[in-house]
């Protein structure tokens, strides 16, 4: 290999890890999209949601990123705020700080979120107090009614964990009406096959961060789900059911995003035409 090629490919090197790690994971998406619902209620018809995953707050995570996205998601004036978890990096130490910066989300329907497992590992029991203290409502296996429309709009949300998703699926449905339009909130997507079963008609999911660091025509490399790259970011049907995958705000193992922005996903309900 002759010594410009050689030091061509060095530079470029040198120049992606720059961007990697001091423009990309800064550099906040929006990304919109309509999720089409048949027999949708006219309540329901626009209604939006801002959806926001895996912050990470911890060491690697940058001064002012998630006020950043705060003050983004509330300038959106959303209907409703999802957060699906991993929400710190691991120590129980973070659990409270994090809170208190995402407690300053605003939505019409409320501030709802799942945990997901660096959640769990740090404190559940410190975060099932601090998160709701800070006005987030948490899910762990439960459901809420959000708009008395006909049929009725639930909110569910499952605990985290890589098995047993049927029976958490289970007693998180338990109470809610047969007819009524569920909106589920799970950190992984590999909850899929059991959501399409249920019947549910949107998933919101984090975990994969969307790949983080994504190959050029290629997309996400390590997804850390069964299910891979099917469900590694956006929007996707299987079945009836809908999944959104955020790739999320923080980062995990590498300081560093590549071809994989941090995001918002605002999702907007929109009656499907048959």
């Amino acid at each position: 290999m002759s010594l410009c090629l050689t030091s061509a490919l060095a530079l470029a090197g040198l120049a992606g890890t720059a961007y990697a790690v001091g423009l990309e994971r800064r550099w906040i998406q929006v990304t919109r999209c309509d999720v089409p619902l048949p027999d949708l209620p006219a309540e329901l018809d626009g209604f939006t949601i801002a959806h926001l995953s895996d912050i990470h707050y911890g060491p690697m995570m940058l001064p002012g990123l998630i006020e950043r996205a705060v003050a983004r998601v509330n300038a959106l004036q959303p209907d409703l705020v999802a957060l699906t978890g991993d929400f710190v990096d691991g120590k129980a130490s973070e659990v409270e700080p994090a809170a208190r910066l995402l407690g300053g989300l605003r939505a019409r329907h409320g501030v709802w979120a799942v945990l997901g497992g660096h959640d769990i590992t740090a404190s559940e029991r410190v975060a099932c107090r601090a998160y709701p203290e800070n006005g987030i409502r948490l899910l762990r296996n439960a459901a809420a009614p959000l708009i008395e429309s006909d049929p009725p709009f639930w909110i569910a949300g499952v605990r985290d964990n890589s098995e047993y998703y049927l029976d958490r699926l289970k007693a998180a449905l338990s109470g809610v009406p047969e007819r009524a339009r569920i909106l589920l909130l799970a950190h992984s997507p590999d909850i899929i096959p059991e959501a399409r079963e249920a019947g549910i008609d949107l998933v919101l999911s984090g975990h994969t961060h969307g790949g983080q660091i994504c190959a050029p025509l290629y997309g996400a490399i390590l997804t850390e789900t069964r299910l891979g790259r099917p469900v590694a970011r956006g929007l996707n049907r299987f079945g009836n059911t809908w999944i959104y995958t955020c790739r999320g705000l923080g980062v995990v193992r590498l300081p560093a995003r590549f071809l994989c922005r941090p995001e918002i996903a605002l999702l907007r309900l929109v009656r499907a035409s048959r």
